[in-house]
């Protein structure tokens, strides 16, 4: 953890459609996580916790586009700054321990 603190870009899976715990990790201390993801991992996650669609806080890439993109965000430092700025802050409200609870509390409820 302290590597992905010091860094401004994480990357996490390129070769599968999953969001792993590498990117997770990435968000929740500020980077910006690049990632290769499909529609079917962004709906499950978000809905797993209660996020809207549109705010998956990743960055999606290829194995071809790779390289373009941590070039890009390497030269771009302050986009990626917010990137990651706006990955914790989604970490915080989704993905934290109480909304998580929150969360299990009312699926749990509602399976009564």
């Amino acid at each position: 953890m302290r590597h992905k603190q010091a860094a401004h870009i994480v990357l996490d899976e390129i070769y599968s459609p999953y969001t792993h715990l590498a990117s997770l990790e990435g968000a929740s201390v500020g980077a910006c996580v690049l990632t290769s993801y499909d529609d079917e991992t962004v709906r499950e996650l978000c809905e797993c916790v209660g996020a809207p669609i549109d705010s998956y806080p990743f960055v999606r890439v290829t194995p071809e586009t790779l390289a373009r993109k941590i070039e890009h965000y390497r030269d771009n430092k302050k986009e990626a700054i917010e990137i990651g700025r706006r990955a914790r802050e989604w970490m915080l409200r989704y993905y934290s321990p109480e909304a998580l609870l929150k969360k299990y509390l009312q699926f749990y409820g509602a399976a009564k």
